[in-house]
């Protein structure tokens, strides 16, 4: 399985690569437009998304990505959500 790990934050990434690779091939984009991109080029199976990135909101990513007739299944992580508190 393939998964696309759409994050601007490298330790991050580290982070779930490591956690994952023993499953899945990882591939990763550091922007919004550089993840849509990957996501309309290659087939991922499932893709985890940051929702503060450096070029545009997650939601408008989401957005961009749910256009497309074929579209994977999305996950939404952010370390600065409303719904967690500190």
């Amino acid at each position: 399985m393939k998964v696309l790990i759409i994050e601007d934050d490298a330790e991050t990434v580290m982070a779930l690569r490591r956690g994952l690779r023993t499953y899945f091939i990882i591939a990763a984009a550091k922007t919004g437009s550089e993840g849509v991109h990957k996501a309309e080029v290659g087939d991922y199976d499932a893709i985890i998304l940051d929702l503060g990135l450096p070029d545009m909101t997650g939601l408008e990513v989401c957005r961009l990505l749910y256009s497309q007739p074929t579209s994977s299944p999305v996950l939404v992580h952010s370390e600065h959500s409303p719904l967690i508190s500190k």
